[in-house]
């Protein structure tokens, strides 16, 4: 597959938590990277992520509540208007405070 998203010159980074289970000094180097490379435009990234910090800085979030494709935007547009991701930034935020 990577040779077909190159040849037309497309570049896409699939992360799956990518800040878990890592000490906070890494966590941060990896945080501040992704976001060097998506500010940069070097092609798409797509992040499944919980993390809060990750989430309120993204240039778009696709929310998917249930399965299903929700909402999407910024993390402030989903905050005023959908609900259910307000419900589920603060659960995430009070548990991440927990930790």
């Amino acid at each position: 597959m990577q040779g077909v998203l190159t040849k037309y010159g497309l570049v896409l980074l699939l992360l799956d938590e990518p800040t878990a289970s890592v000490e906070p000094e890494s966590e941060v180097l990896i945080r501040d990277s992704i976001l060097e490379r998506t500010r940069a435009g070097e092609g798409t990234t797509v992040l499944v992520t919980h993390s809060i910090d990750l989430l309120r800085q993204a240039p778009r979030i696709l929310f998917f509540d249930e399965g299903r494709l929700a909402d999407d935007g910024t993390h402030d547009d989903l905050v005023n208007r959908s609900t259910a991701y307000k419900e589920a930034y603060q659960q995430w935020e009070s548990e991440e405070q927990e930790a």
